[in-house]
């Protein structure tokens, strides 16, 4: 149901970025990562220069989910140096340097 509400939102707003998170969260819910994945890349991209540390840590697990960990490893960082005490990015970097 949310997910499809999400899709709806996005019809309305199709320049929301948080509408496109909540999606990906969403697909990342039902281990969907490659359409996460593409949601999240459309977040980022609306929202310019300024990414949020949120949607860096969820392009970052889109990509941990597909295996490539070096993608996963740089978003951390960036998301890091916007929000140094994120515990979830904090988490997720730990997790993909095991």
């Amino acid at each position: 149901m949310r997910l499809e509400s999400d899709h709806l939102l996005l019809d309305v707003r199709p320049t929301e970025p948080t509408y496109f998170i909540n999606r990906a969260m969403c697909l990342m819910a039902l281990n969907a990562f490659k359409p996460a994945l593409s949601d999240c890349q459309k977040a980022y991209e609306l929202q310019f220069d300024t990414p949020t540390a949120k949607t860096l840590r969820l392009l970052a697990r889109c990509h941990l989910g597909l295996g490539a960990t070096g993608p996963a490893l740089s978003l951390l960082r960036r998301a890091l140096i916007l929000e140094p005490d994120n515990p979830l990015a904090k988490q997720l970097q730990t997790r993909s340097l095991q």
